[in-house]
């Protein structure tokens, strides 16, 4: 695994291996466009494997009714959302 994956935020594919903003002995792969920042390793095999490494997308429910998800950042499904999060439409 040597190719860097894509920013998990903001999907630009310009990433890059560089020193880390607050430990500089280490380094860690940043997005060139919205500038995300993995986590600082101090070799840069171990910087590019913790950028790549992903959170499992499946198995997100609704906390309410337990219905599976999208793959959104929300909790309810539009069945269960809350009357204080529905903005006025």
């Amino acid at each position: 695994m040597n190719e860097l994956k894509p920013c998990p935020f903001c999907g630009w594919h310009e990433v890059g291996i560089y020193p880390h903003d607050a430990i500089p002995a280490c380094g860690a792969a940043a997005c060139r466009k919205c500038h995300a920042q993995g986590p600082a390793r101090p070799l840069a095999k171990d910087a590019l494997a913790a950028w790549n490494r992903r959170a499992d997308p499946g198995g997100q429910s609704c906390v309410v009714c337990a219905v599976e998800l999208d793959g959104s950042c929300e909790a309810y499904c539009q069945d269960c959302v809350p009357a204080e999060e529905v903005g006025d439409e």
